[in-house]
C-alpha cells in the first residue's frame, strides 16, 4: 500500500461540507474504512474550515492504487469535493532527529 495526500477543494460551500460530515454516514465509512471493507482507508484528515479556510479539507490516505480513493469515497462525496491524490512518503522528524 502507498500513502496519498490529498487538499481537497470543496465543490460546495463550507457550511454544507461541514454539515454532511455531521451524518450518519460518516461513522459508517470510518467504521468500513477501519475494518478493510473499503478498497482504500483514510488515515487521517485535517480541517481548516473552523479557521477561516473555506475551500480546502485535508487527507493522508492509503491505497494500492489512486483510483481506490475514488472508489472508497463514492459520487456522493465525490460531488462535493475534489479528489486529486499525490503519493508521498512519510517522514517522521523525531526519528530523523534521533539518528
Amino acid at each position: 500500500m502507498a500513502n496519498y495526500f490529498i487538499a481537497h477543494t470543496l465543490r460546495i460551500s463550507a457550511d454544507e461540507f461541514s454539515s454532511a460530515m455531521q451524518s450518519e454516514t460518516v461513522p459508517e465509512l470510518a467504521k468500513a474504512m477501519d475494518s478493510g471493507q473499503t478498497p482504500a482507508k483514510c488515515l487521517k484528515s485535517w480541517n481548516p474550515l473552523p479557521y477561516g479556510n473555506e475551500n480546502t479539507f485535508y487527507c493522508l490516505w492509503e491505497a494500492n492504487d489512486p483510483s481506490d480513493i475514488e472508489a472508497t469515497l463514492g459520487p456522493d462525496m465525490l460531488a462535493m469535493l475534489t479528489c486529486d491524490p499525490v503519493q508521498v512518503d512519510e517522514i517522521d522528524w523525531a526519528q530523523v532527529a534521533n539518528l
